[in-house]
C-alpha cells in the first residue's frame, strides 16, 4: 500500500488569530492530531487553548518531558547532548555573525547610486555569497548530528528505544508543530 500525501501548510502566529482549525478541516485532516509544542520546554503541557481550538482532539507527545526522563536515566548521553547543543549554538552565533554581514552587504549594493549594469552583478553576486554561507551552515549543522549519532548512537540506547515505543501509536496521527515565535 502507498503512503497517502502529505500536506504541508506554514501559518502565522495562532495566538491572536486563530487559522489552524479551519485550515485543519480544508485540508481533510480527521481523527486525533499529534503536538509537538516546540520550544515551550516545561510549560509544554499548557495546550488547552490549543485543543480546544481543534475540538479536543490533540494529543501532545511531550518531546521535552519524554527528553527529560531520558536524560535522567542516562547521564552519559544527557551529557554528550549537552556538549552537542553547546556545539551548534556557538555555530549558530557564528553562522547569525556572517549572515549580518552578508545582509548589509546586499543592502548596502542595492542603496548604492551606480549603474544598474554595475550593480545587478555585484548583487548577484552577493547573493550567490549568502547562499553559499547557508549551504555551509546546513553543512555544518548535519555535520554535527551526525557526529553525534554515530559517536553516541541514540536510537539504539535502552532509555531512548522505551521512550519512541510509547510513541508508536502517533505515527498515524497528522502532526502539528506549534512554533512560538
Amino acid at each position: 500500500m502507498r503512503p497517502q500525501p502529505h500536506a504541508v501548510v506554514l501559518l502565522g502566529a495562532q495566538r491572536f488569530e486563530p487559522t489552524l482549525a479551519d485550515t485543519v478541516a480544508e485540508v481533510g485532516v480527521t481523527g486525533d492530531i499529534a503536538v509537538i509544542t516546540a520550544g515551550w520546554q516545561e510549560r509544554e503541557s499548557e495546550d488547552e487553548e490549543l485543543a480546544a481550538h481543534l475540538g479536543d482532539r490533540t494529543v501532545n507527545l511531550e518531546l521535552h518531558k519524554r527528553a527529560d526522563r531520558v536524560f535522567k536515566s542516562d547521564p552519559e548521553l544527557a551529557e554528550t547532548h549537552r556538549k552537542r547543543q553547546e556545539r551548534m549554538r556557538d555555530h549558530q552565533d557564528l553562522y547569525r555573525v556572517r549572515l549580518e554581514a552578508a545582509l548589509e552587504a546586499i543592502e548596502r549594493i542595492a542603496d548604492r547610486k551606480v549603474l544598474d549594469e554595475v550593480r545587478k552583478p555585484a548583487l548577484s553576486a552577493a547573493m550567490l555569497a549568502l547562499r553559499e554561507i547557508d549551504q555551509w551552515h546546513l553543512a555544518q549543522c548535519a555535520s554535527i548530528r551526525a557526529d553525534f549519532n554515530k559517536s553516541v548512537r541514540p536510537l539504539e540506547r535502552k532509555a531512548v528505544g522505551l521512550s519512541v515505543w510509547h510513541l508508536l501509536p502517533a505515527r498515524e496521527m497528522p502532526l502539528f508543530v506549534y512554533l512560538t515565535t
